[in-house]
Formats: structure tokens, C-alpha cells, sequence
């Protein structure tokens, strides 16, 4: 089974027209993550018996779930990225300032291997900010820089990483297809490293 993004775009914008998709082809505008799992469970629907060995997963089920949390690991994962790159222009902690740009770093990694996994498995993965992330972000965009900032910032890293390595669990368990489970452990090991890190910037 496989698409390419041309079509991806096509068939969940077909799909979802009560719900439209944003992904660059779609004018509305709904919360990314919840679409993109109502897409992704629209197209693991269609697949064939004869097409679910293909699937990530040894069920169209399991495989609905893999999609899921792949879809909230990238939410998270461009969250993270999102409010460190906020927080590389407003710091001025050299602590708090190298950890943002490590987390910056690593999820544009992320980013690149969970758009591989997505295009392999032809898994739609948001593509903007899910309403709450954009809420967080928001939240932290009108801290003035200094402490106060810095401890919001450091906040939501140490709880965006713990969304991760729980998230990246729950995908290892439900995926058959090794490609998606050594993500998902690639991932959960820089979360929680960043996560713990984070924790300590706190103290």
C-alpha cells in the first residue's frame, strides 16, 4: 500500500469534507491531529485483505493505533521544536539556551524519519500545531524573556518529553513492522534525555 502526498492530499480532503483537512490543499481549518487520525483510520479502512500485510501493524486496529500515536508523537515532537526555537531567540540562560537548541537539533531529525515512516506506510501525520500546542505556544510567546519565561519554557519541554516517551511506548507495543519500532525507540531514548535534562533546568 502506498501513496504519494499529491494523493494523500487528495483523498483526505475527499474523505473529510465535513471535517476539511489542512494540509495545504484544503482551505478550513480543524485541530491537525484529530483529522489527520480521522483520515488515517478513512484509508486503513480501505485497505484489502489482500494489502494488510503492508499494513505497520498485524491488525487494521493495531494499525489504526500505530497511526495515532505516530500522529501525536509529531505533534509533540513540533511542538517542542516550535517553543525551543521561541526559546533560542528570548533566552539568555546558557543552560536553558543549549537546551533548546539541542531539542531543536533532535527534532528536526524526528521530523525527518517520522515523515519516512508516514510516507512508507502512507500514514497522514498533522501538519500543523494540534489547538492545544498552539494554545501552549501562544502562552509562552507572551512571557516577557527573563525567569518567568525561562520556568514556563522548561515546563512544557519536561512535559512534552513525557508525552513523548510514554507515546513512543505505546507505538513500540502496537507496531509489527520493526522500521516503526526502532522509531519509536530512537525517539523514546532522546525524549526522555531531554526530558530529564529539562527536569534538572528546572531545579
Amino acid at each position: 500500500m502506498y501513496w504519494s502526498n499529491h494523493d494523500l492530499r487528495r483523498l483526505a480532503c475527499l474523505l473529510l469534507t465535513a471535517t476539511p483537512l489542512w494540509l495545504g490543499s484544503c482551505s478550513a481549518r480543524k485541530d491537525s491531529t484529530k483529522v489527520a487520525e480521522a483520515t488515517n483510520d478513512s484509508l486503513i479502512e480501505q485497505v484489502t485483505p489482500d494489502q494488510e500485510s503492508r499494513l505497520p501493524a498485524d491488525s487494521k486496529a493495531n494499525a489504526k493505533d500505530v497511526a495515532e500515536f505516530m500522529g501525536t508523537v509529531a505533534n509533540a515532537s513540533q511542538t517542542a521544536r516550535t517553543l525551543s526555537e521561541l526559546a533560542l531567540e528570548r533566552t539568555t540562560d546558557p543552560t536553558v539556551k543549549a537546551l533548546a537548541q539541542r531539542s531543536v537539533d533532535q527534532e528536526r531529525r524526528h521530523k525527518a524519519s517520522l515523515d519516512s515512516v508516514a510516507r512508507t506506510y502512507a500514514i497522514v501525520l498533522p501538519q500543523t500545531l494540534s489547538t492545544d500546542s498552539e494554545s501552549m505556544v501562544n502562552a509562552l510567546r507572551g512571557e516577557k524573556a527573563g525567569a518567568d519565561f525561562d520556568k514556563r519554557y522548561l515546563r512544557y519541554l519536561a512535559d512534552l518529553y513525557d508525552q513523548l516517551v510514554s507515546k513512543t511506548k505505546n507505538l513500540n507495543q502496537n507496531a509489527s513492522s520493526p522500521t516503526v519500532k526502532n522509531l519509536a525507540l530512537t525517539i523514546s531514548a532522546h525524549a526522555d534525555d531531554l526530558m530529564t535534562e529539562a527536569e534538572k533546568a528546572k531545579r
